[in-house]
């Protein structure tokens, strides 16, 4: 796996959905976790968690559909999921259909 390092500008994200205050809806924080695991891991290299930890699966699941996108890409679309968590910032395109495959599954 080849190595990536962050840009400053989703550091700089993730330490603004770290101080937020006001609630997301689920989807949107399955949306920001997938993208933020997208940029730091790759895609993804773990086995599903058991049927005994439901959250954990939730979150793995969210992640698999994040699968191929690089993570040059995934930096860019966390920043904007930041953007849209933090300030209301409209997703982009490629985050509305990431969210859109999150909605569809079964997790609500």
């Amino acid at each position: 796996m080849s190595s990536y390092t962050p840009s400053p500008a989703f550091e700089t994200a993730k330490a603004n959905v770290d101080k937020l205050t006001k609630s997301q809806s689920q989807a949107i924080m399955l949306l920001a976790y997938a993208l933020y695991k997208q940029t730091t891991v790759g895609d993804v290299n773990v086995p599903a968690p058991s049927i005994f930890d439901p959250r954990g699966k939730v979150k793995h699941t969210a992640w698999t559909y994040a699968h191929g996108i690089s993570r040059e890409a995934a930096d860019a679309q966390y920043v904007n999921c930041s953007e849209h968590m933090v300030g209301g910032t409209p997703l982009n395109e490629a985050n509305e259909e990431l969210l859109g495959k999150i909605r569809g599954s079964n997790f609500f």
